[in-house]
């Protein structure tokens, strides 16, 4: 990165650190290592700080994504669920500009990570709410994505959301689905793929 500068080449920039902080973010997520993770954080704020939201939303919205994910991390490794919530807070504002409609593959992957998010903070809270929004992102991505691994990903984590949402209420799932091993973890948007 100190080779590109940002004011002549942005667009090669903020695809250079989005990858930087994905790096990190793997290293870290791979290690538990929060350092790492923090890391990717500041990559993708410096990237929030440099994208024009106007001019370039997808950017946008997958630095986003990749600092929901990157805060995820932090929040789980670290129990603390104000990491949580930005997390949460970056996902809303990805979904955003990813729609079904305009991004349905880059919308699944956001959405299922909010679902991951609301989960997580459900896991340690008291009460369903969390829970509840979860189950929801996920039944919407299952709306729109019926197959593959995103859909198999969301139908195994609804699952475990409708279980824990009964154990604690006594209420009955809305809908039942076949147990599947869960494939993907956190989606982190490829930029490899967008050159």
């Amino acid at each position: 990165l100190t080779v590109l500068d940002r004011r002549r080449d942005p667009l090669a920039w903020v695809h250079a650190q989005m990858n930087l902080g994905a790096a990190l973010q793997a290293l870290g997520h791979r290690l538990r290592d929060t350092a790492q993770i923090t890391k990717a954080v500041l990559a993708y704020r410096d990237v929030m700080g440099v994208v024009d939201h106007e001019r370039a939303p997808m950017e946008s919205a997958g630095a986003e994504n990749n600092l929901g994910n990157a805060l995820l991390s932090l929040g789980i490794i670290q129990d603390n669920n104000s990491r949580l919530t930005e997390a949460a807070i970056a996902f809303r504002a990805a979904l955003e500009v990813f729609t079904p409609a305009r991004a349905s593959y880059s919308w699944a992957n956001t959405t299922t990570n909010l679902g991951i998010t609301m989960q997580a903070l459900g896991e340690r809270e008291a009460g369903t709410k969390s829970l509840e929004a979860a189950a929801a992102a996920y039944r919407s991505v299952l709306k729109v994505m019926r197959e593959g691994a995103i859909a198999q990903d969301a139908r195994f984590r609804l699952e475990a959301a409708e279980q824990e949402i009964v154990r604690r209420s006594g209420a009955s799932p809305q809908v039942h689905h076949e147990s599947s091993p869960s494939t993907i973890g956190m989606h982190t948007q490829d930029w490899m793929r967008t050159k």
